[in-house]
């Protein structure tokens, strides 16, 4: 997608490109071998940048994890500070999740069982107090552990502090689904705590659609109408969509129970479903395409050209049947050549009359770099929308442009009428590293919300 040549954004041209076959590729996208100087070197050949400026490019679009394109492969440790950033993590001290990126691949070259087991816990104990711009990091590092001590690890952190395991949950998905099948199905059976709910579906979903996890009950169609009788009573609306995938996941729905889902009032679960797309959807994604692909294409090369992988990224940035792949369409098209105009008409979706289109603009807009107007799109959305779901994700976008957030604007969502966008509002302020705020959270009328502001405050966090 960094490439302008739309030629070259086709799979099989580009790996001909690239000099190698498919097997080969494909072992690499998997992880079960290094990236070879020379591939790494053509890649970044190809798409003409070089690998300097490309981290510091994704570091600035999206401060989760990304490939290093000059280290060594998990299981080889940089130097002997990642090692004794592994003592001191086992001694209780504090890391960033950077840190605990490093100090996991040092972990990896360990054959202490019990200390790797004590490490792990540790990691899941600091992924809960994570910012949801910082947990990916460490949920990334850690997958490369021995997946039984993770595992473990994970149900123990959560047991013991159930109100911020909802992070530090969300590991089990990036497991082998015969280690973490077990334990998501003893969660699921015992939900700890509601805000779990959507970490949980979540996780559960991602191992089922991989067939890792076919033993989930006897009869998944009672689970199935327990998801869906359960969806009015969901914890949250992100619970609501990961509760319906789940039950979609689980193979083919019962006439009754499918209809329910397509005639459910939020349009993010309707779409779970794949019903026709709303006219305001299609209108989006036409804008989208016209405003940002189209236009762009025509300042390059000054005459009709297309681009199909741009076009489908840009629907399914708006209509995509996950939030995940939402997010993941949204952030190939950040490092496009077609960034600044799509960022542009994502500013303009936030105030479309739809509700459906608002929330997945707003959403979007955390994959792009920071400019004065993607802030100022997010921050009249968080302070200003009627509907309290786009609010709340345009608080989630702001985490990954919180630099320089006024202090009024967290004033305003820290003290919002509604218990999930304060919840985000905590987070923003975590993650902003803005004290008052927090303590302001502190004393938030919602217990639940109030235990969490405490857990993110800097003077509170222990590990």
């Amino acid at each position: 997608m960094a490439n302008p040549d739309p030629a070259i954004h086709t799979q099989s041209r580009f790996g001909g490109l690239l000099g190698h076959d498919g097997t080969f590729v494909s072992h690499i996208e998997a992880g079960r071998r290094p990236i070879p100087p020379d591939l790494r070197d053509r890649w970044l050949q190809l798409i003409g940048l070089d690998g300097g400026g490309l981290q510091r490019y994704l570091a600035s679009v999206d401060a989760r994890t990304h490939p290093v394109l000059s280290s060594p492969p998990y299981g080889q440790a940089q130097s002997q500070a990642d090692f004794d950033l592994v003592d001191r993590a086992l001694e209780g001290e504090s890391l960033t999740p950077q840190q605990w990126a490093r100090a996991c691949d040092a972990a990896v070259t360990l054959r202490l069982p019990r200390t790797v087991r004590r490490f792990c816990r540790r990691a899941a104990d600091a992924m809960s107090v994570c910012s949801s711009a910082e947990y990916r990091v460490m949920v990334t590092a850690l997958a490369h552990l021995p997946g039984q001590a993770v595992t473990e690890a994970v149900r123990e952190s959560v047991e013991a502090s159930p109100t911020r395991g909802y992070h530090a949950i969300q590991i089990l998905g990036e497991l082998d689904g015969s280690l973490s099948g077990p334990v998501l199905r003893y969660f699921f059976r015992d939900l700890p705590d509601p805000w779990l709910e959507r970490s949980l579906a979540e996780s559960m979903r991602r191992v089922v659609s991989r067939g890792e996890v076919t033993t989930l009950v006897d009869d998944p169609s009672a689970l199935q109408r327990s998801l869906v009788e359960g969806l009015g009573e969901a914890s949250s609306w992100t619970s609501r969509i990961e509760l319906a995938n789940l039950a979609w996941a689980l193979g083919p729905m019962p006439a009754q129970l499918q209809e329910r889902v397509i005639n459910e009032s939020d349009a993010d679960v309707r779409l779970v479903a794949h019903p026709a797309l709303s006219e305001s959807a299609q209108a989006a994604v036409s804008a989208l395409r016209e405003q940002a692909v189209a236009s762009t294409l025509d300042k390059m090369y000054g005459s009709p050209v297309e681009d199909p992988l741009a076009d489908r990224l840009a629907g399914l940035m708006i209509t995509g049947r996950t939030r995940r792949a939402r997010i993941h369409a949204a952030e190939a098209l950040a490092l496009s050549p077609y960034s600044d105009r799509v960022a542009g008409v994502l500013g303009s979706l936030t105030r479309a009359p739809a509700v459906e289109v608002r929330r997945a603009a707003t959403q979007a807009l955390q994959s792009f770099p920071t400019t004065p107007d993607v802030v100022a799109s997010l921050t009249a959305a968080a302070q200003r929308d009627s509907d309290p779901s786009v609010r709340g994700r345009a608080l989630g976008s702001l985490v990954f442009h919180s630099d320089g957030l006024p202090q009024e604007v967290l004033d305003t969502v820290i003290r919002d009428h509604d218990p999930e966008v304060r919840r985000s509002a905590v987070d923003l302020a975590h993650a902003a590293g803005n004290t008052p705020a927090l303590r302001t959270a502190m004393a938030d009328a919602d217990p639940a919300i109030a235990r969490h502001a405490r857990l993110l405050d800097p003077a509170q966090i222990t590990i």
